[in-house]
């Protein structure tokens, strides 16, 4: 019997396709910030982030900088800010355009963007000059997952509510990944979530499919996790 943990604290990467545009105020002039139109595009209901305060933003770096040289910047900010920062790197696609990103969640408002790129730019962060964007984006993001085991293959988010994590047996690529969660989404009872890929350091390289849904039952996290599969295996 595989003996279960309390929870996994770990790096891994998060796979997601939202809408982003440009941030047109409360930013320095001539540089780019794209914002999170939509955080979650397939779920619909209660529980979404305000839309008062950014939930998510982008500032969108002139050339890609490593990742560990990222967390340790953000390290430094915090000790100079009064709020809690979620910084992390990643890269975004748009079309057949890359950049490479610093992803920033949960601000006070909006007023606080200018000032907190300034501490990024006194730390040796460069921004790329400003365009005109507003697409959809294919999202990657190098991150901290702090997850708990629920039941074998089914994980909770700990500091993200309404997010979960569903062990699938293999990688699979993004366009597979939307093919099959579109059939999933048009076959099951209740397609009121939003799937996103993800992939931990654990044990090796864990792969999930994460869910955000809100207050899902046990059963319909199986359902899901189930269904997966069954699609999954048609392409082994």
């Amino acid at each position: 019997m595989q003996k279960k943990c309390e929870h996994i604290e770990t790096l891994g990467l998060l796979t997601k396709e939202e809408s982003l545009a440009t941030v047109r105020h409360n930013i320095i002039p001539n540089t780019l910030v794209l914002e999170s139109l939509k955080p979650f595009p397939g779920y619909h209901g209660e529980n979404l982030p305000s839309d008062t305060n950014p939930e998510a933003v982008y500032f969108i770096t002139s050339k890609r900088f490593s990742t560990d040289i990222i967390f340790r910047t953000s390290k430094k900010i915090q000790n100079y800010i009064h709020y809690a920062l979620d910084a992390i790197p990643g890269k975004i696609a748009i079309h057949n355009d890359k950049y490479h990103c610093i992803r920033i969640r949960n601000l006070e408002s909006y007023e606080t963007l200018p000032d907190l790129q300034r501490c990024f730019i006194d730390e040796g962060i460069s921004f790329m000059k400003s365009k005109n964007i507003d697409a959809p984006c294919l999202i990657s993001l190098q991150k901290p997952f702090i997850i708990k085991r629920l039941v074998d293959k089914i994980f909770s988010d700990l500091e993200n509510e309404n997010t979960y994590y569903l062990e699938i047996p293999r990688e699979i690529s993004w366009s597979l990944f939307k093919k099959i969660t579109s059939v999933i989404i048009n076959n099951i009872d209740n397609s009121n979530f939003d799937a996103a890929k993800a992939y931990i350091y654990y044990k090796g390289i864990t792969d999930f499919i994460r869910i955000y849904t809100r207050n899902p039952s046990l059963k319909r996290l199986e359902d899901i996790l189930e269904r997966y599969n069954t699609e999954i295996k048609k392409y082994i």
